[in-house]
């Protein structure tokens, strides 16, 4: 799954540094039931100064329309991938509950090039020191930005590290050494 051709070598090129046209947001897909073919999407984070992070999209927040079609496992490909505009209708689940709401945003993609520091924290639990570090993929030209931050964890004087890569698909073998 890892391995595949492409079309346009610079496409692949730029993903490889983070850069891709992009709303801004990733999401999961979630059948309603087994019985169900309906489909709802879920936001599971936004990229800072992005489209999504513009019109206000928040993580847990739930769609389950594209262009005012029900999403559904036979159309969810050809709404969701390879467009650069799409508007999403949002919807609540309550009591396991979906329920259409009135919330809809409309979205263009545009060409991002994400900061692979998604987020670096220092906690204090129970009188220790953590760092909290999500690093989204191995893109050159953030190394330096990568080592400012185990500087100030350093300087933190943190105990413990949580190296966060759920959403780190990988990137430039050369960053992944460094």
């Amino acid at each position: 799954k890892w391995s595949w051709i492409v079309d346009d070598y610079t496409v692949l090129e730029n993903e490889l540094k983070g850069i891709t046209k992009s709303f801004g947001f990733d999401f999961g897909l979630v059948r309603y039931s087994s019985a169900s073919p309906n489909v709802f999407g879920y936001i599971r984070y936004i990229y800072p100064n992005s489209p999504a992070s513009a019109a206000g999209l928040m993580r847990g927040d739930i769609f389950i329309k594209i262009d005012d079609q029900q999403i559904t496992v036979s159309n969810y490909q050809t709404l969701l991938f390879n467009k650069d505009s799409y508007k999403l209708s949002f919807a609540t689940i309550v009591n396991k509950t979906i329920t259409a709401s009135s919330r809809q945003v409309s979205l263009t993609a545009v060409e991002l090039q994400e900061n692979p520091i998604f987020m670096d924290t220092v906690y204090t639990i129970n009188n220790r020191k953590i760092g909290y570090l999500i690093y989204n993929g191995f893109y050159p030209g953030f190394d330096v930005s990568l080592n400012d931050v185990f500087k100030k964890f350093k300087t933190a004087n943190i105990q413990d590290l949580i190296l966060d890569l759920r959403y780190n698909g990988g990137g430039s073998i050369q960053s992944a050494i460094y």
